[in-house]
């Protein structure tokens, strides 16, 4: 086995992969339907580690025929593979949360924006997430039908959850935009102000440069 340092999505491929074998495209297919909502990984990433996988010996591939298509490998788990996933899981350390929500930096400088654009982004916002609060009442029902999966149905609640509090934001937002007593600051530099003087946490500590 070789010793390069895997990353979650290699760990979260090879979680997949204890459930069951799976081709490139099923794994693709699986993301999009589950951890998507709060891990995504791309079909080009996918694709690009599984053969590195194979070449740590943690998975092994076999190449399948296809009527009217062309031939799939498709990877399963092997026992040092299945090793190295129950020691990541049964690790206590976790990589530092990764949220890039574009809606939330685009608000965040919404002192440059008109309030008609600002109100359609919220409300675009609004609907992606109602629509998301749907597939997974409907995915959380299906699965309340299999008590093996509780763990599966427990990060559906997460998101859905989630969702929810989105669309509660985004409500309470469209009333703030639409009070008459929100004027536009004079000086955009007072909020930096406020800022810089949140106490970081210990992680968010950069020391200074040199010629600071």
């Amino acid at each position: 086995m070789g010793t390069r340092r895997l990353s979650p999505t290699s760990y979260a491929l090879l979680g997949y992969l204890s459930m069951t074998p799976m081709s490139g495209y099923d794994l693709t297919v699986a993301v999009r339907k589950s951890i998507d909502m709060f891990w995504q990984i791309s079909k080009s990433q996918i694709y690009k580690e599984l053969p590195l996988l194979e070449a740590d010996a943690l998975i092994t591939g076999t190449d399948v025929a296809q009527d009217h298509y062309p031939d799939k490998r498709v990877y399963q788990l092997t026992p040092a593979g299945a090793a190295a996933l129950d020691d990541w899981l049964a690790n206590g350390e976790l990589p530092p949360p990764v949220s890039k929500i574009p809606e939330l930096l685009k608000l965040f400088f919404g002192h440059r924006m008109d309030d008609r654009d600002i109100r359609a982004m919220l409300l675009a916002t609004r609907s992606d997430h109602v629509a998301s609060v749907a597939r997974l009442e409907e995915l959380i029902a299906q699965l309340d039908d299999y008590p093996p999966a509780r763990w599966v149905r427990a990060t559906a609640r997460y998101g859905l959850l989630e969702h929810r509090a989105v669309i509660e934001w985004v409500d309470e937002t469209l009333l703030t935009l639409e009070a008459d007593d929100h004027p536009q600051p004079d000086d955009t530099a007072d909020a930096l102000d406020v800022i810089r003087r949140v106490p970081p946490r210990p992680r968010d500590v950069i020391t200074p440069d040199n010629d600071a």
